[in-house]
């Protein structure tokens, strides 16, 4: 079952993969549906310590890892990350008790 109409907007992400022989970061691009929520709410990360978020993304899978960067629209002809792009800092899944539903949430 398709459930794209609960992802209307798209992010542009920038994973990084390796360094080239300056020592500058080199990066995979990727455009991602998702739904983009700004919102800026306290939570607790991976190490207890109380942070505060930018936003938060939902997407339908495991697209995102921590440390990539991403950006609110399509920025795919871009090789390295835009001015004004957040990186995600924690992610969190988690599924019904069935089992038949598991949603991806990402904090920036």
């Amino acid at each position: 079952m398709a459930r794209d109409y609960q992802l209307p907007h798209i992010i542009t992400r920038w994973r990084p993969i390796s360094t080239d022989m300056y020592g500058k970061s080199t990066y995979s691009v990727a455009v991602v549906r998702c739904r983009y929520q700004h919102t800026e709410r306290q939570y607790v990360n991976e190490h207890g310590t109380h942070s505060r978020s930018r936003a938060y993304i939902y997407t339908k899978g495991n697209d995102l890892k921590n440390g990539d960067v991403v950006i609110q629209g399509d920025y795919s002809d871009s090789p390295e990350p835009v001015e004004g792009a957040y990186t995600v800092k924690s992610t969190r899944i988690t599924q019904n008790q069935k089992g038949t539903r598991t949603e991806y949430r990402y904090i920036l």
